[in-house]
């Protein structure tokens, strides 16, 4: 597994790192890889389990719009701030960060926190994942890569993040002019899918497609808005149902 320590200071990261060597119970199974600017980060987060951000770095970007990229890419990565900047709430909550931990008190205070965030990064990496064929390959998706699955003809297409449709197009080769629009197509029906991913927060939203409610970013009733701008109906009859499971996942989440 790898994290990543994104923070303008040396020091700070080498800190951090001989720390995370200390309290983890198993150092041995992470990799880590240092970064001095956020911009260095974006380019790589695809590959990581878990990042560290400072907030205020050397730059054009701060930690928290690296944060912001991060999240429209990987719902799911682990991001914990690692700063000796004491910043609002409110101007980082929107990210998601599962902890905020101070420099200054680390030793002292923070040991804890980290060791807790290394946890749920060990934890979110072993969870679910979605295997399915693509010609002579298998694919192997965290369910953060599927925004949805929609009937396609007595089949299936899986419809994926931006992120990951490219990422794989580097995989096998795919041209960049036949990477917009690219689906995975299964042999697989929506109900099966549905069935095996149903308490992994996919939900019906009409007969003919299954959401994955992790990457919905407005509900209005008829429709919703997923990320990276896609919008998809919701049937009048699904309607109560839809509420109700993605009311609980977000409980739950």
């Amino acid at each position: 597994m790898n994290i990543a320590i994104c923070d303008d200071c040396r020091s700070d990261r080498k800190n951090l790192k001989e720390l995370i060597q200390r309290v983890d119970r198993c150092p041995e199974e992470w990799t880590i890889y240092e970064f001095h600017s956020g911009e260095d980060v974006i380019e790589n987060c695809r590959e990581f389990d878990l990042v560290f951000l400072d907030i205020n770095m050397q730059g054009s970007m701060k930690g928290t719009q690296v944060a912001e990229r991060i999240r429209e890419r990987n719902k799911d990565l682990v991001i914990s701030f690692y700063t000796g900047f004491d910043c609002p709430a409110s101007q980082v909550i929107h990210v998601q960060p599962f902890s905020y931990l101070m420099k200054d008190s680390l030793l002292k205070e923070g040991k804890i926190q980290l060791i807790e965030t290394l946890q749920e990064a060990r934890k979110r990496n072993n969870c679910y994942k979605l295997t399915v064929p693509w010609g002579t390959h298998m694919l192997t998706l965290r369910l953060s890569d599927i925004l949805y699955i929609a009937i396609l003809k007595k089949q299936s297409e899986i419809f994926l993040t931006e992120s990951c449709t490219r990422e794989i197009a580097r995989l096998l080769n795919i041209s960049e002019k036949d990477v917009k629009g690219f689906t995975i197509k299964s042999k697989r029906k929506v109900e099966e899918y549905y069935n095996e991913l149903k308490d992994h927060g996919f939900v019906y939203a009409k007969v003919s497609y299954i959401i994955n409610v992790r990457h919905v970013t407005g509900y209005f009733k008829e429709y919703v808005q997923l990320t990276g701008g896609t919008q998809l109906a919701v049937a009048r009859s699904k309607r109560a149902q839809f509420e109700k499971e993605l009311s609980s996942f977000w409980e739950r989440n």
